[in-house]
């Protein structure tokens, strides 16, 4: 039994049709595996920064003076730091709703990690202290944020370096 060119002439781009819808499903599939990797490496990096921060207040002794550097997760654009124990103007941050409304409830959330004006994690570090407007803010510099901690033992005073960046 032999085909019949015209069979042939419908099967070749029947075929060519198959290898190309293949092609294309296989491609999309991995565009979305890529995409699920890296926001489960993002999950973990946060998660990573978030442990290493807990319990900020108890990890010196009493009257030690430290800097502390920290690698940022995932582009994050500005990382805010909270004194909870001192009342902060909320309407300073209208652009940063959840930010705005934690403070105006008294949460008890005093780090927010913010990219392009929408926070991505928010979480208690332990109890802070800082100076007068009660927060600092930080822009990454090459991915890390540095600053110093002073142990009063039962909190941890906050301040910056010069050569951190902080927000605007």
């Amino acid at each position: 039994m032999r085909r019949s060119r015209k069979a042939q002439l419908i099967g070749e781009p029947f075929k060519y049709m198959l290898v190309g819808l293949f092609s294309i499903i296989v491609l999309v599939a991995g565009y979305k595996m890529i995409n699920e990797v890296r926001n489960r490496a993002c999950k973990t990096e946060m998660a990573k920064f978030e442990i290493d921060l807990m319990d900020i207040d108890k990890s010196l002794r009493f009257g030690a003076k430290e800097l502390r550097s920290y690698s940022v997760p995932c582009n994050i654009d500005k990382i805010y730091f909270f004194d909870l124990n001192k009342k902060i103007n909320p309407e300073i941050f209208n652009n940063t709703p959840l930010i705005k409304d934690t403070l105006k409830s008294g949460g008890n959330n005093n780090v927010f990690l913010v990219e392009e004006g929408e926070v991505k994690r928010s979480f208690y570090a332990g109890t802070i202290e800082i100076e007068q407007p009660y927060y600092l803010c930080f822009m990454p510099k090459f991915d890390k944020i540095s600053f110093f901690i002073e142990s009063t033992g039962v909190s941890v005073r906050m301040d910056k370096p010069d050569a951190q960046s902080e927000c605007a």
